[in-house]
């Protein structure tokens, strides 16, 4: 399997460039689903990183010389464009990926699961129901000002 050697980097910097080099070079070589799931790791990687002590706060990707966008943005907007460039195979492999995450994060009972399903498929069609599902799990806990957060 591709991510092996992704067991032998211990520096969370060096594990977050191998998958984005990863993920770069399996969208150029057309394999979607692979380059899917890299960014996936991605954004696991971005939720032990948020964990940790002594996080401060979301790191920002590099898009051009004079432009920078907030690490988790950049993932969303490389999945949404391997999802739509994806043939029909790979977009049921990702589809099924997808369907897993969002079963993950209504077990897990938290908005931070709801959140982060949000903040990385939302642009999915299950992500308009994680939305609802979220923002009907603040409007219970009496979070008003929280539910505009929710349309991320």
């Amino acid at each position: 399997m591709l991510f092996r050697s992704e067991g032998l980097i211990d520096q969370p910097g060096q594990r977050v460039e191998f998958l984005r080099a990863t993920a770069a070079g399996l969208e150029k070589l057309g394999r979607h689903a692979e380059a899917f799931e890299a960014f996936l790791r991605l954004a696991m990687q971005d939720a032990q990183s948020e964990s940790e002590p002594g996080f401060t706060g979301t790191p920002r990707e590099p898009v051009s010389k004079n432009l920078t966008v907030r690490h988790d943005r950049w993932v969303f907007a490389r999945m949404n464009s391997l999802y739509t460039q994806a043939g029909e195979a790979d977009r049921k492999a990702m589809d099924a990926t997808i369907a897993g995450q969002w079963e993950q994060a209504k077990s897990r009972d938290s908005e931070k699961g709801l959140r982060r399903f949000v903040q990385y498929f939302g642009f999915h069609a299950i992500g308009d129901q994680a939305r609802l599902t979220l923002a009907k799990r603040l409007l219970l806990n009496d979070e008003l000002l929280e539910i505009g957060r929710a349309h991320v």
